[in-house]
């Protein structure tokens, strides 16, 4: 009997050391249309974090004059061109500069500040730590430099690989090179990384629908959380045609998530996640839908749906009151407008 044992022992201690030793995997689903290294502000990294629970790749550095994070940049620019030769969209890499930290760093926090001339890369899925680097531990010295080895480390962490045509872009680039463009067509989502319906949307009914097909036009997501609360906002809004000042296609003074259908540089459908606000009818107690994109008074292509409507139809909506506002939670909001969303992209996305 105790030999039979032993043997037993014997043969399930390889499996355990094969999966201590396994590589954490996640899916990296969206691309990014620009080979740029995009640099985020304390409150951009935060709300990818604690917020937007994001999957993404971060690279921590101490100031820009270390030739550590100037040569770093130059591999992961030089994997992505890599990615594009073999066909295949850019990966979307960030990156933040450690010196923004406050001097009181909460425990909470999990990257960590960096005190001397080298840089970390995180990889992060849900908004926590999957697997990290450091330049300054012996072990992780190769992929900092050696493109192969970074290559290898980036490949053996994806599960799955980003949807073709599936990208981010900068608001920059919608600005230049998209939008009032001739010779386009492609579905713009206008989002921002510290909001809730976004951050619901996106990842549960979005992603999810583009995995399962091939898409017949690029769809792009701009995130404009960085301009919130500054003096541009209200431009960008209104830049993007998400105003109903800018456009009979947007909503009051501009809402995300905004999904919108672009063509030769003029907008032809859109639609908004969500966003619907309530009020409480005192004569019956009863709470009724205000405002709601689906109103009946734009003309969409893709759906003649009056959401106002149907909601004041019910006998009760499941509505939350509160600091002087009547809301709807997003998972309660998504029974009425996932199936509008799928609707919008099922039209758009999707080849007959």
């Amino acid at each position: 009997m105790k030999k039979k044992c032993w043997f037993f022992v014997l043969l399930i201690s390889p499996l355990i050391s094969g999966c201590n030793n396994e590589v954490k995997q996640t899916d990296f689903l969206i691309g990014a249309k620009e080979n740029k290294i995009i640099e985020l502000s304390l409150l951009e990294l935060s709300s990818k974090i604690d917020t937007q629970h994001d999957t993404f790749f971060l690279a921590t550095h101490k100031g820009d004059s270390c030739t550590c994070w100037t040569g770093f940049q130059n591999v992961m620019e030089t994997y992505n061109s890599s990615r594009k030769n073999n066909g295949k969209d850019y990966l979307p890499f960030y990156s933040f500069d450690t010196d923004l930290m406050p001097e009181n760093i909460p425990e909470s926090f999990k990257i960590e500040k960096i005190l001397s001339g080298y840089t970390d890369f995180y990889i992060f899925k849900d908004g926590e730590i999957l697997d990290k680097y450091s330049k300054s531990a012996k072990k992780d010295l190769a992929i900092f430099e050696n493109k192969d080895k970074f290559k290898e480390i980036i490949e053996s962490h994806i599960a799955h690989d980003t949807i073709k045509d599936y990208q981010y872009i900068s608001y920059e680039y919608a600005c230049r090179d998209l939008i009032n463009k001739d010779n386009n067509e492609f579905i713009l989502f206008t989002v921002r990384s510290g909001c809730g319906d976004c951050n619901y949307c996106m990842p549960n009914v979005v992603t999810p629908f583009l995995k399962d097909i091939s898409l017949k036009m690029p769809v792009y997501i701009c995130d404009i959380e960085k301009y919130r609360n500054t003096d541009e906002y209200n431009a960008v809004k209104s830049t993007l045609q998400l105003t109903i000042e800018s456009n009979p296609l947007g909503y009051g003074k501009g809402v995300v998530p905004t999904y919108q259908y672009w063509k030769n540089g003029v907008l032809l459908d859109a639609g908004v996640y969500a966003n619907d606000s309530f009020f409480l009818d005192e004569t019956t107690n009863k709470y009724q839908a205000k405002d709601s994109y689906f109103d009946g008074t734009r003309t969409l292509k893709y759906t003649s749906e009056n959401l106002k409507n149907k909601m004041n139809s019910e006998e009760s909506l499941d509505v939350i009151s509160g600091n002087g506002y009547c809301y709807m939670e997003t998972k309660k909001a998504a029974v009425y407008h996932d199936p509008l969303i799928k609707s919008f992209l099922t039209y758009y996305c999707v080849d007959e």
